[in-house]
């Protein structure tokens, strides 16, 4: 049983014919990542909370009004630069969220360290004032103590105000 084999040059015609063309890979440029200032963020205008909708009304009046131009807005550009916005805000908001998910075990980790802390140094403060009574160069020493808890309150970011 022989089977009937294609001549050779149509066999690498047809081998030629499947091999996709090779694409060289580019690598692309990494994006400069820009940080401004305290002093360029309090210069940038903050827009109203509703933007986007105040946007849209600008668009569909220009649109039903063509006569009106503002020299250096299109509303196309206009519209682009809503989008823009609209999906950097998104971004942000996600990424916020991401990481208040992973902040918040780190954030209770070192509340629950600082109020074991305080406590303890609380303690201290209650534990030297019998001697203090006692001995005044105990009282001397420890006076620091007493001036530092006698200050006021702070608060804490979250709005908490730790016992002290």
């Amino acid at each position: 049983m022989a089977t009937k084999k294609a001549p050779k040059k149509a066999r690498a015609q047809k081998k030629s014919a499947k091999k996709a063309p090779v694409v060289k890979k580019r690598a692309s440029k990494p994006r400069e990542i820009v940080v401004m200032s305290a002093e360029e963020r309090r210069s940038k205008l903050k827009p109203r909370e509703n933007y986007d909708e105040i946007v849209a009304q600008i668009l569909r009046t220009l649109d039903a009004h063509p006569q009106v131009r503002v020299p250096g807005v299109r509303p196309s550009r206009l519209g682009k630069l809503a989008r823009d916005a609209k999906k950097a805000s998104e971004k942000e908001a996600a990424l916020r969220d991401q990481l208040a998910r992973k902040l918040a075990p780190i954030v209770d980790k070192r509340i629950r360290a600082e109020d074991e802390m305080w406590r303890a140094v609380l303690d201290v403060n209650a534990g030297v004032k019998p001697y203090a009574r006692k001995d005044a160069v105990i009282g001397d020493a420890f006076a620091f103590l007493t001036e530092a808890l006698a200050g006021t309150r702070r608060t804490d970011d979250e709005g908490e105000t730790p016992a002290s």
